[in-house]
This record gives structure tokens, sequence and C-alpha cells, in this order.
């Protein structure tokens, strides 16, 4: 950009300098007599024709910076509009990572519930068995 940018000031520069050559070869033509107003008109023709192609020169590049910064903000906008869904699917898959842990440690609760109703469980059927062992002893 910024070299086309200088370019476009180096036209303008340019076109000055042609500027103040026209307005010098008028003044020229005041001042003397002795120049032919042919050649003059010639001259003035080629400026004019070298002044516009100045123009459409420095037309053209700025056409070509103006489609290059398009071209950029496009290219912004897709990486924001990425980054924005990869945000959104982050924030998805955080949640339902955040959901199956709480059903995991829902799953863990209730095994060591069962396993602590189990344990008691068996300590009632040892209790039992041992006072059944008892009291076939004390039979005996």
């Amino acid at each position: 950009n910024s070299r086309m940018q200088s370019r476009i000031e180096r036209l303008e520069s340019q076109l000055v300098e042609r500027d103040n050559l026209v307005s010098s070869l008028q003044e020229r033509l005041r001042n003397s007599d002795s120049e032919s107003m042919g050649s003059i008109q010639q001259l003035q023709k080629r400026l004019d024709d070298k002044e516009d192609e100045l123009r459409q020169s420095m037309r053209k590049h700025r056409e070509d910076l103006d489609a290059e910064k398009e071209l950029y903000r496009k290219r912004a906008n897709e990486l924001r509009d990425e980054y924005n869904n990869n945000m959104r699917k982050t924030d998805v898959n955080a949640q339902e990572l955040q959901v199956s842990l709480a059903k995991l440690e829902e799953k863990l609760r209730q095994s060591e519930s069962n396993i602590t109703e189990e344990r008691m469980r068996h300590q009632e059927e040892i209790m039992d068995l041992e006072r059944k062992r008892q009291r076939e002893e004390d039979e005996r």
C-alpha cells in the first residue's frame, strides 16, 4: 500500500511538473514572437496526452489499492468469524464436559453408597452367622 501510495505521490509530482512546464511554455509563447504556433500546439498536445496517461495510471493504482484493501477486509472478517465459531465450539465442548463430569461424579457417589450398603449387609450377615454359630455352640 505504501509503495503504491508513494507511486501516486510521484505521479502527482510529475503532474505538477508538467503543469509548470505547460505554464512555462505558455509564457514563452507570449514573450516570443519567433516561436512557431504549430510547434507549441504539438508540445501542448504531447503534454496533455502525458497528463492523461498519468491520471489513468493514478486511477488504476487507486483501484488496485481499493481492491487489495477489500480483500484484506474480507479476510479479516473471515478470520474473526472463524475465531468466534471456534470459541462457540469450545464453550459447547466445555459445557458438555461439565455435564459429563457431573454425571460421573453422581455415578461415583452412587457407587460409593452402594459399596457402603453392601459392606453393611455383609457385616450384618457376618454378625448373624456369628450369632448362629454361637447359639449352635451353646446348644451343644
